[in-house]
């Protein structure tokens, strides 16, 4: 191939690249202009998504009074999400602040959502999507270098977090009858569920900036991009075809150009190449070196931040747009809330009574304390937490929490953990007496104290298996702990 066709095939590169930037960025001829309004591809997955996932929980959600505050917040974030996605096709990255600075209307629609009125007969649903929106609206921020994880993983950690509260939902809803609540939970599940799907084929790797695009603040959504129409724009054969590129300098326009068969996608573009012959190239200046897109060297990537501008430390674990939440602690249709408390603090509950339930969510580096008799106590999301109880009726719960202590004074009849690690449960030698049952599912780190022989001697750590060995005999499976080494 001689060096002319090699400097030609070039040359048409380059109009191709710069031709394919002016696109995404909503700098083409206005024929382009006219669709980036509406997005590209994946802003049309994403109307497609939003129409048969996430309008029936909005429907769900404003068919009954207590959650239609929810069906707003939902709807307003979700259509900023949508916003967002748009910005990202048509702008370079921002700067953290830049980027910080437009998130701030989301940051207020997420605040908003994430204060449930516990006096409402709602309560459960306003905060399943107060511990959950953040999966719905705040993925967008995620990198996984400096988040520590993928969207979709963030999705699904936020869809863990709501999960509890959805399945009350559902419990309330079976008992009393009522459909429409069921709905709301059922519509929520599929909606985070198959936007984890949507996020890892689209952004698995966080937002996709357009290097050729503008300033983000020079960003405007205009009134076609700002909200989700009902039905996904794009027709079932795709996206529409690009229109052919730019006609060089002195060569004639399309429309001067006589009529031929109407072809579509990229075969349009080299058919019009193929036509125009030299004339394509009579404008392009020379490629040189440093155009190439081999030698162009990418700018160095800033570490993300959660919505409200918090350091990067934080952003390792980006909860729902990390905005503080105040401590709390009451009591709500025969369940304790013990929530968000931070800390070296101890939190006594002296009122609680034998027939109710304490729920203790994320709470850190803190100790509660239960000096009467309950039925159950669950702990979920917390971090170096202490709990230290008298005894309960039914079961001890612990879920996708790190560093938690638990002691028992006289009796627990059973001890549940879940997705966590670095356990400490502690028998007193009442309790040791009567021994719990304890089930564990994909644990790290556990282990059960109990008193030595007699009060002068040390008390005995035993570590919990977190390793199984599985055969079959004779038909049936037969599984054992694999011993640990030492006992």
């Amino acid at each position: 191939m001689s060096d002319a066709v090699l400097k030609r095939l070039e040359a048409v590169a380059a109009k191709l690249e710069a031709y394919a930037g002016s696109v995404a960025s909503g700098a083409g001829a206005s024929a382009s202009a006219g669709s980036s309004s509406n997005g590209g591809a994946k802003v049309a997955e994403y109307d497609a998504w939003f129409a048969a996932n996430a309008q029936p929980f909005l429907d769900a959600a404003n068919s009954v009074d207590g959650t239609k505050g929810v069906a707003q917040s939902a709807e307003e974030g979700l259509k900023f999400v949508r916003t967002v996605l748009l910005a990202a096709e048509q702008s370079k990255k921002p700067s953290q602040g830049d980027f910080a600075a437009f998130l701030a209307p989301l940051a207020k629609i997420m605040e908003k959502g994430g204060n449930p009125d516990n006096r409402s007969p709602s309560f459960n649903q306003q905060k399943a999507w107060a511990e959950g929106q953040a999966g719905a609206l705040s993925w967008v921020q995620i990198e996984p270098a400096s988040a520590g994880m993928t969207p979709k993983q963030f999705v699904n950690e936020m869809f863990e977090a709501s999960d509890f509260y959805l399945n009350k939902v559902l419990v309330d809803a079976k008992k009393s009858g009522q459909d429409q609540v069921a709905k709301f939970a059922t519509t929520f599940k599929t909606m985070l569920q198959s936007l984890a799907t949507f996020v890892q084929q689209n952004y698995a790797t966080g937002l996709e900036w357009n290097p050729k695009g503008g300033d983000l603040k020079s960003f405007s959504a205009g009134s076609s991009s700002s909200s989700v129409p009902n039905a996904p724009p794009a027709a079932p054969g795709g996206v529409p075809p690009p229109p052919g590129p730019p006609a060089a300098p002195g060569a004639p326009s399309a429309s001067a150009a006589p009529s031929k068969p109407a072809t579509s996608g990229m075969g349009a573009v080299f058919g019009e190449l193929n036509s125009k012959g030299d004339g394509v190239t009579g404008g392009l200046r020379k490629v040189t070196a440093d155009m190439k897109t081999k030698n162009i060297k990418a700018p160095a990537l800033e570490p993300s931040k959660p919505l409200g501008g918090a350091s990067a430390a934080a952003a390792k674990k980006p909860a729902a747009s990390e905005i503080k939440r105040e401590p709390k602690t009451y009591l709500s249709k025969g369940t304790w809330f013990v929530e968000h408390h931070e800390g070296n603090h101890e939190i006594v509950l002296d009122e609680v009574q034998l027939k109710e339930n304490i729920y203790i969510l994320k709470c850190k580096d803190c100790t509660v304390r239960v000096p009467n008799k309950c039925k159950s106590i669950q702990v979920d999301n917390c971090t170096k937490t202490s709990v230290q109880f008298t005894s309960i009726v039914s079961v001890f719960e612990i879920f996708n929490s790190q560093r938690v202590k638990i002691e028992c004074e006289e009796a627990v009849p059973s001890v549940a953990v879940d997705k966590s690690a670095g356990v400490s449960v502690t028998l007193s030698r009442s309790a040791a007496a009567n021994p719990p049952t304890l089930i564990t599912s994909s644990i790290t780190e556990m282990n059960l104290v109990i008193p030595g022989k007699t009060d002068e001697d040390d008390p005995i750590e035993i570590p919990l298996p977190e390793q199984y060995e599985t055969k079959l005999v004779n038909g049936k499976l037969v599984t054992e702990a694999v011993s640990h080494s030492g006992n």
